[in-house]
């Protein structure tokens, strides 16, 4: 309990911090008569002034073919039945939770549900491969 106030504590020392900088920020700008905001140069500090601008990075084009190879799965099923499709001789669902990552019910009911779709077969007790 005293941890958990203690880092409740700690977050709204830190939203108070941000809140200041942005109200900083806010008295730097004045509204003049036309309802147009204009920067006040007093009240900026002079290290914005001096700093300058980097142009965009301009991103390298890439073949589809690279895109295709790096673009990750987009669901749980994806991923499992991917390294399922992988391995020559089947793969356990020891080895798929950690490879995935997924907890040990997850990949189960994963592989409950694509075998029965019929998109892969039960090589041994707890092994999997493709169709």
């Amino acid at each position: 309990m005293f941890y958990l106030a203690r880092l409740v504590s700690e977050g709204l020392k830190s939203l108070a911090k941000g809140i200041e900088t942005l109200a900083k920020q806010v008295d730097g700008f004045q509204v003049d008569g036309s309802g147009e905001s204009a920067k006040d140069t007093s009240a900026a500090p002079k290290a914005d002034a001096t700093k300058k601008a980097k142009p965009p990075a301009q991103k390298k084009a890439k073949s589809k073919a690279t895109d295709l190879k790096k673009e990750k799965p987009t669901s749980a099923n994806e991923t499992v039945l991917r390294l399922i499709r992988r391995s020559k001789n089947g793969i356990a669902t020891a080895t798929l939770c950690e490879r995935t990552g997924f907890n040990k019910k997850k990949v189960q009911n994963i592989v409950y549900r694509l075998k029965k779709q019929g998109q892969i077969k039960a090589v041994a007790k707890g092994v999997y491969g493709n169709v």
